[in-house]
């Protein structure tokens, strides 16, 4: 199922990321794009405190990262 959310800036986005992809099997499958790379590193330290074991991250990428990435998949990326 494809989810997508806008998140008000009143809103911990860090914590609200991570319980949605708390909720999803296998945590792997998901994917969380965010304006810069800082947020990422929250949410898999949440993540990690959440679930107190090892665990396959999610994919978790830059705005910047997912445009290149999709470069890359299109042969576009030199």
């Amino acid at each position: 199922m494809n989810r997508h959310h806008l998140i008000s800036t009143s809103v911990d986005m860090v914590q609200f990321v991570a319980e949605l992809l708390l909720k999803t099997e296998p945590l792997s499958r998901s994917m969380a794009i965010f304006p810069g790379k800082r947020p990422g590193h929250f949410v898999l330290k949440y993540l990690a405190d959440r679930l107190k074991t090892a665990f396959i991250p999610p994919r978790i990428l830059s705005m910047d990262g997912f445009i290149g990435q999709i470069a890359d998949d299109l042969g576009l990326a030199g």
